[in-house]
């Protein structure tokens, strides 16, 4: 009998513990089935203000994209601009430096027109008398030429002539090259011991003078002129004075320095 009541009492006891288990357990799902609807409405208004941020960033994207095409076309515009501003004033430049030589050109033609009619009024030339040194000025021109031509022989003259009268007043004496004389042997035979220059009487070349003979700066022997023609010469190695070298065509003549 005691045991059916402990029995009873206990079956009671597990079933108002299981009761109030369920009661408590009821209650969290409750509670958080509550949690979760919250959750999911704060997701929802999470979700929407993300849709809403991406909206505003493909927003800003495409006005950054804007700008930055405004930006490159803006630059575009300012490069042409530059250049068309570089090149305007490259042709002020121009311009400027066109009517500076205008000016000048302008100066000096006023200047040569004062000039001449200063002349003109100094001389007092008339149209008759311009004519008349229009009509004299090629022959004088022509006589001038003609004078300096006779200079030029006279003077291969007086070098052959005065080489020849310092052999006869000095026979035993050096006769002595103008100096500045400068030559180039054009042939040489050292059978017969002679070389040709390509310097006579017009260059101031005397006969017996003696010349000396150099290659890059080197000596290489002396020469005595034997005959002198108005563009050549003809002259005899002197033995006495070679530096073991043969003479070369295209060697260097010049006055001797020494005695």
């Amino acid at each position: 009998m005691v045991i059916k009541i402990l029995l009873i009492l206990a079956t009671a006891a597990s079933a108002a513990v299981l009761f109030f288990t369920e009661t408590q357990i009821k209650a969290k799902i409750e509670n958080l089935n509550e949690d979760k609807s919250k959750l999911n409405d704060d997701l929802s208004s999470e979700k929407s203000k993300s849709t809403d941020l991406g909206q505003k960033l493909d927003k800003t994207t495409l006005e950054r994209d804007t700008l930055s095409a405004d930006l490159v076309s803006t630059k575009r515009v300012l490069d042409s601009e530059k250049t068309a501003k570089a090149a305007a004033e490259a042709e002020t430049q121009k311009a400027k430096t066109a009517q500076k030589q205008a000016e000048n050109s302008r100066d000096q033609t006023i200047a040569m027109n004062k000039e001449f009619f200063d002349i003109k009024d100094q001389l007092k030339l008339t149209p008759a008398k311009i004519r008349q040194i229009h009509k004299e000025l090629p022959l004088a021109v022509g006589e001038l030429s003609t004078i300096k031509a006779e200079q030029k022989i006279l003077a291969v003259k007086y070098n052959s002539l005065a080489g020849q009268v310092e052999v006869l007043r000095n026979p035993n004496k050096r006769v002595l090259q103008p100096t500045g004389i400068e030559g180039i042997v054009v042939a040489v035979d050292p059978k017969w011991r002679f070389a040709i220059l390509n310097i006579g009487g017009n260059h101031g070349v005397r006969q017996n003078g003696e010349l000396t003979v150099s290659r890059d700066g080197r000596y290489i022997a002396r020469l005595k002129v034997a005959k002198v023609e108005p563009g050549h010469s003809i002259a005899n190695i002197l033995s006495d004075f070679e530096s073991g070298d043969e003479i070369e065509e295209g060697d260097k003549v010049i006055a001797p320095t020494g005695k």
